[in-house]
């Protein structure tokens, strides 16, 4: 998705994109559900990116609030699912039939990644569908977001 969007540039990195769909999901929760109370957004102090993701919230009139570790400990189950769904995306990846496998063995690399994506559901904490950004996600992230086309901007240097 990169080389056809902004990406980088946009999100810089994945906790800014992670933390910024975390934002935009809970923000649409808001408006199906009509809740008028005010929302406030936690964010745990230590990842790099937290002056483009204070910028992205900005642009959406959320400010975003830090903790350190300390006073986060709430954190530490959404640290524990980030953990689990990076395991089975690796795994998942690893699993990815090559276009010269037999059927056989394509059909046991999916049964594979289906276990792997599967296993994501026995951490839920409440009923839904894990996300995981494949490139259909991805590209609709970037056309929700307003993420430029690469091919309508010349070289861009990301901005820190």
């Amino acid at each position: 998705m990169n080389s056809e969007f902004l990406l980088e540039e946009t999100f810089h990195s994945p906790y800014v994109l992670a933390g910024f769909t975390v934002v935009l999901a809970v923000k649409k929760w808001r408006e199906t559900n009509k809740i008028t109370a005010p929302i406030e957004f936690f964010f745990e102090e230590g990842d790099e990116g937290w002056g483009a993701l204070t910028k992205l919230c900005k642009r959406d009139g959320v400010v975003p609030t830090r903790r350190p570790k300390s006073k986060a400990i709430q954190f530490e189950a959404a640290d524990l699912l980030a953990w689990k769904n990076r395991i089975a995306c690796i795994e998942a990846l690893k699993n990815q039939p090559s276009p010269d496998d037999s059927i056989r063995k394509t059909v046991a690399a999916l049964k594979r990644i289906v276990e792997d994506i599967k296993s994501l559901e026995k951490v839920l904490v409440c009923p839904g569908d894990p996300l995981v950004y494949g490139e259909e996600n991805l590209r609709k992230t970037c056309w929700d977001s307003n993420v430029p086309l690469r091919s309508n901007v010349g070289p861009v240097t990301p901005i820190s």
